[in-house]
């Protein structure tokens, strides 16, 4: 919120990508870069952004898709009580993670890549408060009415929140 209303009007409006930057701090850096990814095939340029960016830095890539069931809930909060649970199935969402980066690897060698599934809500899980990101990139709906309304918010709240340099990348519409 100290960045005000136009980092997050230029962010949502932009036709190309936005970059809101923050001090760097020593301890904070470190971890490489972070993609929230949906994996759809319209955030492949988000995706291509974020190796992209890891490859002129040198840094390391994680591509984070966060999830929310009810079932995860369940089993999270037994964990935390130190009770077993065992989490649902994720298999079927590790692979199709897996998937929406395929090519990519190729493309950049050099980028050392994680795949990372979390449970919770994707503003959350990319901009935690302790920061440690170098970058963090997302992805920006294309704005009607509706998703204004429903997503529109995800990278407005990470700008937000996040410690670390902010990548906003437009998404292609969705094909028909």
């Amino acid at each position: 919120m100290l960045l005000g209303s136009v980092s997050a009007t230029v962010s949502a409006h932009a036709a190309c990508p936005v970059i809101v930057c923050r001090p760097a701090a020593v301890a904070d850096a470190g971890a490489g870069v972070v993609v929230g990814a949906d994996a759809t095939p319209e955030s492949l340029p988000v995706i291509d952004f974020a190796y992209r960016q890891a490859s002129l830095r040198g840094l390391p890539l994680t591509v984070l898709h966060s999830f929310w069931d009810a079932a995860a809930a369940v089993a999270q909060y037994h964990r935390a009580r130190g009770q077993q649970a065992e989490w649902p199935e994720l298999e079927e969402l590790r692979a199709t993670l897996a998937g929406s980066v395929a090519g990519l690897a190729e493309e950049y060698p050099d980028v050392p890549v994680t795949l990372t599934l979390k449970h919770g809500f994707a503003d959350e899980a990319l901009s935690p408060r302790h920061g440690g990101w170098d970058m963090i990139v997302v992805g920006r709906h294309p704005m009607t009415s509706l998703t204004r309304l429903l997503t529109g918010s995800i990278a407005t709240s990470v700008i937000e929140r996040a410690h670390a340099t902010v990548a906003v990348v437009p998404e292609l519409p969705r094909s028909a």
